[in-house]
């Protein structure tokens, strides 16, 4: 290793030529990021603890660490990276040694059975099993460190060698000798502080009057302490008989050089602490724009949020592109869809940054005490980058602020006119950014849900009464509810026949609009150059799909199936309750039913969406008819919403996915006539040519910009405060942006938590193969997790290899042993093969027929990213896909 090699840090300038020094001054960034940074060479790895970092920095880098921390040992797996009860009539087996723990908690601890320990050759016995989580503590913690299926690296420094084949420098020279105790600089201190306060106050939502308090008391403290430390001093000074006026010289240097109480006191105040994060923070000063009615708005420019954005460490902003529209059929994001390809200002300017555009009301209430009946209602306008990954893109960090209304004063025509010449300045003029050039952006869509979406586009907001429903096409509400019209294809909506029925709209003398084929007004934003509402309005499924379609069709299915005789509905909910969801699933698990007489079922979009797509193996066994028309019916709504949220899609499905939601739509109508279909049902079966149109849909709904509002929520709720309500939110959003900026709440695209060296000797023959079958041999730690790209991956998750049907109804699967990240950052999964079966029954994957051990790279995972959990039902493994896997061309 070059003894010259620097840890730099990710948030500032700083460079240590020590791992002690790194992570010394890897403190003073605390307060934006949990993970500790390697920045080795500009290594890019980052870990959750520092003994996962000082391993790393041992095994990749060549490097002797000291000092390191060995927690807990844990049980070892066996040969297959399993873990096995060890009661002889149970051996049960598990993937992770706390559900084996729990295990055995549960189901053997009140039945007086002896339990064994683990490790091979040890004999004891337990009752407890806190005594034998204490006797492995105790008794194994070397044993399972030299079977390398503990949780850090061995701290013994003759043990190292057996990871690190050879040390090219002297541990001695290299960390020694160099800046290994430097302490903090004034400056480190007071922006770790600054910090500490706006992660109090802007993320954790600690009210300011709070933030205050810990501020003064702060300084008392850091005053009583300086002050013990000096009299302290002076008491030993004075021991040495050194005269007053050289101790009076010696503590004013000292004070001089460690004037912590000093630092503190230039953040003492609210206004100071303001005054520095807009001084050295990348803060983007929200405007309040007068309206002619005698109001105001708040506004955040659009161009100084870009330029902020290429200053935000969290990512680097310039380095990426805008994806280049893929021209092999496959449809993987919103460039791939035909509005974008054919936008006439990105087809000049690919290079341009897409803007997408967010609008939506949303409220404050109390829900309880005298101040329930106080509401503010607002309109939120919201921005994300469309350059950069849908994983970053749409998380509640990244999503900006544009404007923000109180909703009875939202004046559309100045409120949009703002945002449009914004827009427009960008596309023609473009902004500067250092060391980038001048960058142009352009609004690539507007997402919203289909009230937003039409009062932006200018079009009748009645969907119970009026003749025009529909942005995407001129159907007739007449028209539609006659026999055969949910199948009908009407005209679609041109920018000729918008701009031809925008002038024809009138204003009759009372100021009522009246509209004309459903449009009431020219939408302000047709002026920008490429866009126009007819093809930039993409719908949300969340709300037309879930909240729609599904929750008012499966609450239809359920009254059926109990007036069948199927269950009761008091059956239904304990199935519910009782399901054993999977850990993604569990976050969303759908609630009970409590009345069955309303419109819909209760429940968030995803919540509902798991109900339907669970609900087979939730009523496992109480399926009388699996030939009963509603059962089909329900198993084809699922088919078509597994097929509406796949985050890729080739163009060949298009047709077929077509068929099924008119069959669908045909079939509904016949066998529930009592109950029409609604606008959203027609919504839906315009869903194969809006994702042509968009790409997949669901990278361009808007439920992740709905959690946005949750900001202002928690924020109006900490500041105790209701005046000037929208002066308050805005800054206080700016101001936790301006964190986020600085590089707060960072997270790595691997996260990976404590991990040993991978040793093959412990493991089978077939495992060894597998391994050794690796094209380059690389040095592999082994851990129980792993997050990528937000993605948690874990030992029994099932991944999707390759697909055996045609028509996707059987796929080759790998169960997950061992997880792996290779020296480069890889993360690679050994899992033994199957094939997963589908059963037309219960619209699930039946795992059968396992076969070799096979090492897979995350990164080769082409039909899902997505890990799948199994469900037990009657001695049977099942897998619902989170999915349906249209990926590939659909060759009959």
């Amino acid at each position: 290793m070059d003894i010259n090699l620097i840890f730099y840090c990710k948030f500032c300038e700083h460079k240590a030529r020590s791992v002690t020094s790194h992570l010394h001054h890897i403190r003073c960034h605390r307060n934006l990021s949990k993970f500790i940074y390697c920045g080795l060479g500009h290594c890019l790895r980052s870990f959750r603890t520092e003994s996962c970092f000082r391993s790393h920095v041992i095994r990749n880098h060549k490097v002797y660490c000291s000092n390191r921390r060995t927690p807990n040992a844990p049980i070892p797996s066996d040969q297959h990276g399993k873990f096995v009860c060890g009661v002889q009539h149970c051996r049960t087996e598990f993937f992770d040694h706390r559900k084996l723990m729990s295990h055995l908690r549960t189901d053997h601890l009140d039945s007086d059975l002896q339990i064994p320990c683990p490790f091979k050759n040890c004999g004891k016995t337990f009752t407890s099993s806190h005594s034998l989580s204490g006797h492995i503590s105790k008794k194994h913690k070397k044993a399972c460190q030299e079977q390398g299926t503990g949780q850090s690296v061995r701290t013994e420094p003759v043990e190292l060698y057996n990871f690190v084949q050879e040390l090219p420098i002297d541990v001695e020279e290299n960390f020694n000798d160099i800046d290994v105790a430097r302490p903090s600089s004034k400056e480190e201190t007071l922006i770790g502080l600054a910090q500490f306060y706006q992660k109090l106050e802007y993320k954790h939502m600690v009210p300011a009057s709070v933030t205050q308090y810990i501020s003064s008391e702060l300084r008392y403290l850091l005053n009583d302490v300086n002050r013990t430390f000096l009299n302290n001093v002076t008491a030993v000074l004075e021991s040495e008989k050194l005269p007053p006026g050289q101790i009076s010289d010696i503590l004013s240097s000292v004070v001089e050089k460690d004037d912590l109480a000093g630092t503190c006191n230039a953040l003492r105040s609210s206004y100071l602490r303001k005054k520095f994060y807009k001084d050295r923070f990348h803060f983007v000063l929200p405007e309040q724009v007068p309206q002619e009615n005698g109001s105001f708005f708040y506004y955040v420019p659009i161009e100084q949020t870009l330029q902020a954005a290429f200053k935000n460490k969290n990512w680097d902003f310039a380095s990426y592109k805008c994806p280049k529209p893929n021209e092999n059929g496959l449809l993987k994001d919103f460039t791939d869809g035909e509005a974008f390809k054919q936008n006439t200002f990105f087809q000049e300017n690919p290079d341009a940054i897409p803007l997408i555009i967010y609008q939506d009301g949303f409220e404050l209430s109390n829900p309880i005490g005298p101040a329930k009946h106080l509401e503010h209602q607002l309109e939120g306008i919201y921005m994300a980058f469309g350059n950069l990954p849908s994983k970053i893109r749409f998380e509640k960090d990244s999503i900006q602020l544009i404007a923000l209304c109180k909703k009875n004063e939202f004046s559309r025509k100045e409120v949009y006119a703002q945002i449009t010449e914004d827009i427009i300045k960008l596309q023609e003029s473009g902004t500067d950014i250092p060391n980038v050039g001048n960058v142009k952006a352009g609004l690539a869509f507007v997402a919203g849900d289909n009230l937003g979406s039409h009062g932006l586009a200018g079009l009748v907001e009645n969907f119970s009464r009026s003749t025009y429903f529909c942005r995407y096409c001129l159907v007739q509400r007449k028209l539609y509810y006659r026999r055969g019209g949910e199948t009908r294809v009407f005209a679609t909506r041109t920018v000729e026949q918008y701009n031809n029925a925008a002038r024809k709209a009138k204003v009759d003398p009372s100021g009522k609009i009246k509209s004309f084929e459903g449009v009431k007004f020219d939408s302000p934003f047709n002026a920008i150059p490429g866009f126009h509402v007819c093809t930039g309005l993409p719908p949300c499924l969340g709300h037309d799909l879930m909240e729609g379609v599904i929750a008012h069709d499966l609450k239809l299915f359920i009254q059926y199936f109990v007036r069948k005789g199927w269950f009761k509905i008091e059956e239904l909910n304990d199935m519910i309750k009782k399901f054993p969801y999977g850990l993604e699933d569990r976050k969303d698990r759908p609630p009970i039913i409590k009345k069955l007489e309303k419109s819909k079922l209760a429940g968030s979009a995803w919540q509902i969406y798991i109900l339907l797509r669970l609900f087979p193996l939730i009523i496992y066994g109480h399926v009388k008819d699996a030939k009963d028309p509603v059962w089909k019916l329900l198993l084809q709504l699922q088919e078509i919403t597994e097929i509406t949220v796949s985050p890729e899609i080739h163009v060949s499905h298009l047709a077929s996915f077509q068929c099924l939601i008119d069959e669908y739509l045909v079939s509904r109508r016949e066998l529930f006539p009592s109950v029409p279909l609604r606008p959203k049902h027609h919504y839906m079966g315009h869903y194969s040519t809006l994702k042509y149109l968009y790409g997949p849909l669901i990278k361009v709904w808007t439920l992740r910009f709905e959690s946005k509002h949750t900001f202002f929520k928690r924020s109006w709720k900490s500041s105790n405060n209701s005046i000037n309500i929208l002066q308050t939110l805005a800054f206080k959003h700016e101001y936790f942006q301006s964190w986020i900026r600085s590089g707060g709440g960072y997270r790595s695209e691997v996260e990976v938590g404590e991990c040993t060296h991978f040793n093959k000797s412990l493991y089978s023959d077939a495992i060894q193969k597998a391994v050794s079958q690796l094209s380059q041999p690389v040095s592999l730690d082994e851990c129980a997790s792993v997050t990528v790209k937000g993605t948690l991956y874990k030992k029994g998750n099932v991944l999707i290899l390759r697909q055996l049907s045609n028509f996707g109804d059987l796929f080759h699967v790998g169960i997950i042993h061992l997880i792996f990240v290779d020296s480069h950052g890889n993360v690679l999964f050994l899992v033994q093969q199957a094939e997963a079966a589908l059963v037309y029954k219960y619209g699930a994957f039946k795992i059968k027929k396992l076969t070799d051990f096979e090492c897979v790279k995350q990164n080769d995972l082409m039909l899902s990213y997505y890990p799948h959990c199994t469900y037990i039902r009657d001695t049977e493994t099942y897998v619902c896909l989170r999915h349906a896997v249209v990926s590939q061309i659909l060759d009959f």
